[in-house]
């Protein structure tokens, strides 16, 4: 496997499947590249759950593990992982709507792939996701919002505008 440190936990830990947790992990930003934006910081890091994993959104990690592409989505399966410091949630990047306009284009959405993004200013179109039970709702431009850390308190309403919208880019 691969060992890479320090990566720094950007997201709560959610179901990724029945058998794994995943956790949504970047570069640290003092470690990105001059004038990047955050494209290619970040990744879907995988345990399986009978490791009971619980890394708070901040720690920084020493991880071992394996790089995987699963439907199009790089990840890293993890086996092991150490709790090597504390570094703080990094700030979304924000981000134009149009640039996932009806799924994106592959070259301008796969460099932002697991990065936490903001668009803004953007409507409920479709409040049950269209024809694709896993999305939770669409909203302007083509863009599916998925809830993996099954939140409550919003229910989409179809013409409902929302200042901003924030996640990582699956």
């Amino acid at each position: 496997g691969l060992n890479m440190a320090p990566l720094l936990v950007n997201s709560p830990r959610f179901s990724a499947s029945a058998s794994l947790h995943g956790y949504f992990v970047q570069d640290p930003v003092n470690t990105w590249p001059a004038g990047s934006g955050g494209k290619y910081t970040s990744v879907l890091l995988t345990f399986p759950k009978s490791l009971n994993t619980s890394f708070a959104s901040g720690y920084l990690l020493d991880v071992t593990a394996d790089y995987m592409e699963f439907y199009c989505m790089t990840e890293l399966a993890g086996t092991a992982a150490t709790k090597i410091g504390i570094g703080g949630v990094t700030a979304p990047v924000v981000l134009s709507p149009g640039l996932f306009a009806n799924g994106g284009l592959p070259a301008d959405v796969e460099p932002y792939e697991g990065v936490v993004v903001t668009v803004k200013n953007v409507a409920v179109t479709d409040a049950t996701g269209g024809s694709s039970p896993k999305w939770w709702f669409q909203a302007t431009g083509g863009i599916y919002v998925v809830n993996d850390f099954l939140l409550t308190g919003f229910t989409p309403v179809v013409g409902k505008t929302l200042t901003s919208l924030t996640g990582a880019v699956k």
